[in-house]
């Protein structure tokens, strides 16, 4: 404060470069107009740090809604959020808060439990190892995905390949299939 006090003096000197005492004090020309013009209009008090709190916070939720939201909860005690807000809408009508503020509350509050995934299900832990000792031992069937050819046509190849050699005994573009065969088989 006595920084202030002492620039301020200072620069209200007739005559006085408000550039070079900024530079002197080591402060920005920005704030140094800014204390020059809160000592002309307030005095020695208006040179004293503002509080920077908002005044108003006007995206905060009204007491009594905060209390039907969890009454809500209490009362529903498994539902979620979007839930809730179906529920609300029933007494608060168009005060009824939004989805995302109902989740904020409860969040503030601790009572968003997290959702306990389920086991992915799978048939096959892992696929069969097969090794082949010798040519001709095992062979490997696969339908590579389909592309487009150049004219458009949807290419859908069947490959036939000894598991062995690698060699490639056969690939077969089959026609493209309809969505109720592929749905049955």
């Amino acid at each position: 404060m006595s920084s202030k006090i002492a620039f301020v003096e200072e620069a209200s000197q007739p005559g006085a470069n408000v550039s070079a005492v900024c530079r002197k004090h080591g402060i920005s020309r920005q704030s140094g107009y800014k204390f020059l013009r809160r000592f002309k209009k307030h005095g020695y008090a208006g040179l004293e740090e503002n509080s920077r709190r908002p005044r108003s916070t006007p995206l905060a939720t009204a007491e009594d809604i905060v209390t039907a939201v969890i009454s809500a909860r209490a009362k529903y005690p498994t539902y979620g959020a979007a839930k809730l807000v179906v529920i609300l809408r029933r007494t608060l009508g168009a005060l009824t808060p939004s989805e995302r503020t109902v989740h904020r509350i409860l969040g503030r509050l601790g009572q968003i439990r997290r959702r306990k995934r389920k086991p992915q299900l799978s048939i096959v832990d892992s696929a069969p190892s097969v090794l082949a000792k010798k040519p001709n031992d095992v062979w490997t069937i696969d339908f590579k995905g389909w592309w487009r050819s150049s004219d458009g046509a949807r290419c859908e190849p069947l490959t036939i390949r000894d598991a062995f050699s690698r060699y490639v005994l056969a690939v077969v573009l089959l026609p493209r299939r309809p969505a109720t065969a592929s749905a049955r088989s």
